[in-house]
């Protein structure tokens, strides 16, 4: 990779980011001759942590594309939020802990050293594959979902009912499902939610896609691992009077759906790029995080 000119500074307001950290990154900037940008809030964060960070303000999404990589200091969520944002400019993004887990970040906070070499370009890339969602109503108007990383889950609430839904594949019933929802999960994904529910876990290169029933009221249902060239179609769903069904991207950005609409979930043509130094491999890192549960 050629070495880094611009980064991008993502930052979750609600972690604890120590001084020490924020100087040191300064530093390592500096000495690496690179711009860094931000947008307004964070600039106006790092002003009130009195920081001596040099940075530029984004006036317009637009000005992002010319970034070479994107740093975010957070956890997984914060990916999560900085995929949505990056992805469309296909920047890299380098994931710093500072959550629980941090299942797609590369470096702890102990690590910062480490982003000397990121900064010299010498990193690569491992691109994970994310989900669209489209919700068709009864009306034939045509609700279009952002891209998922994670997953896309159907549920309701806030009255804890079972919900009757089709399952089709490529046109192909899988199922007539009555459960409390649906999580589509990505590789990247199946280590969140739909492991929680009982789905498998997939290595994160993988092009597939995992369909994993929450709460089934069958012994029939079960997960159902697809290929990520496959389209879901989530039809002939009921909504109980007084109750609410919700399709939710990422955990963050959800839609109401509506008796009779139609929910379609297919490979997105957008891609998150994660940026990788270590050589460990995905089995290692799973069996790391999975003794911190």
């Amino acid at each position: 990779m050629k070495s880094v000119e611009k980064v991008f500074l993502i930052i979750n307001f609600d972690k604890v980011i120590p001084d020490d950290f924020l100087n040191e990154l300064n530093s390592l900037l500096e000495s690496s001759s690179c711009s860094l940008y931000v947008f307004r809030d964070t600039a106006e964060y790092l002003k009130s942590r009195d920081s001596s960070i040099n940075c530029n303000i984004i006036e317009n999404k637009a000005e992002m594309q010319s970034m070479d990589i994107a740093i975010v200091l957070g956890g997984d969520g914060s990916i999560l939020n900085a995929s949505t944002l990056v992805c469309s400019y296909n920047i890299p993004i380098l994931g710093i802990n500072f959550g629980t887990l941090g299942y797609m970040a590369e470096l702890e906070a102990s690590d910062i050293a480490k982003v000397k070499d990121v900064l010299a370009g010498k990193y690569q890339c491992e691109e994970r594959m994310m989900l669209s969602a489209k919700i068709q109503r009864s009306d034939k108007s045509t609700v279009m979902m952002p891209p998922a990383l994670n997953d896309i889950v159907l549920s309701n609430g806030p009255i804890a009912r079972l919900l009757n839904f089709n399952v089709s594949c490529n046109g192909v019933l899988i199922e007539k499902c009555r459960a409390d929802g649906l999580v589509v999960a990505t590789p990247t994904g199946s280590t969140a939610y739909s492991m929680s529910a009982g789905g498998p876990i997939l290595a994160p290169v993988l092009n597939a896609f995992c369909l994993t029933p929450i709460c089934p009221h069958s012994f029939g249902s079960r997960p159902v691992i697809l290929n990520g060239d496959d389209t879901v179609t989530l039809s002939d769903i009921r909504v109980v009077k007084d109750n609410a069904v919700y399709l939710t991207v990422d955990g963050r950005l959800a839609e109401k759906v509506n008796d009779g609409d139609m929910i379609t979930v297919s490979r997105s043509k957008l891609k998150t790029s994660l940026i990788r130094l270590k050589d460990n491999s995905f089995l290692s890192v799973l069996n790391s995080k999975l003794q911190d549960i």
